[in-house]
C-alpha cells in the first residue's frame, strides 16, 4: 500500500505552474478521493443488502433496507459518471488520457 502522505507530499512539490497544479489535483481525485467514495457507495449497498436479509417480515425494515439500497446505486452511479467526466477532461486537456483508477 503506498504511502499517501508521502505521496501527497510528492504531488505538491511537483507543482510549478497552473497545468501541473490541475494535473496533481485530478490525480488526488483519481486516486484517492474517487475510489474511497467507491467504497463508501458499496458499503451502503452491502448494508442495505444485509438489512434487506435479516429484516424476515418487518415491513419497515425491509423499507430501510431497500433506501439503503437505492443510495448505494445512486452512489455508484454518479461516481461512475463523476470517473467518466474527469477522464474526459483530461484526455480533452492532456495529451494522455486517464484509465482506471486502481489502488497501488
Amino acid at each position: 500500500m503506498p504511502d499517501i502522505k508521502n505521496s501527497l507530499s510528492a504531488q505538491v512539490s511537483n507543482v510549478t505552474d497552473l497545468r501541473s497544479l490541475v494535473a496533481s489535483l485530478i490525480d488526488m481525485i483519481r486516486y484517492y478521493i474517487v475510489p474511497f467514495i467507491i467504497a463508501l457507495a458499496l458499503m451502503f449497498f452491502l448494508w442495505g443488502l444485509f438489512k434487506t436479509i435479516t429484516a424476515a417480515g418487518d415491513g419497515k425494515k425491509r423499507q430501510e433496507g431497500m433506501a439503503y439500497i437505492t443510495y448505494g446505486i445512486i452512489g455508484l452511479a454518479v461516481m461512475v459518471s463523476v470517473w467518466s467526466l474527469v477522464y474526459l477532461l483530461t484526455s480533452t486537456f492532456f495529451s494522455n488520457g486517464l484509465l482506471i483508477p486502481q489502488l497501488n
